[in-house]
């Protein structure tokens, strides 16, 4: 199709600069039909806030080291 897909969206909710929430409807049925393609989404979504990256967790007292 020349179909440039970073240059589309399908979110029902997305930011003021554009990008997906990648939890509504519209984002799991586009993740979901890139997935069965096999390609990856050049779709831009939000980092989801409920998820914390590994690299930011503190272990448990770490930041006081033990006297």
């Amino acid at each position: 199709l020349g179909v440039d897909f970073a240059l589309t969206t399908s979110c029902y909710d997305p930011d003021r600069s554009g990008r997906a929430c990648g939890r509504c409807d519209a984002c799991v049925l586009r993740r979901r039909g890139f997935d069965e393609l096999g390609w990856p989404d050049p779709a831009s979504i939000r980092p989801d806030p409920d998820l914390v990256r590994a690299e930011d967790r503190t272990e448990v007292g770490s930041e006081h080291p033990e006297r």
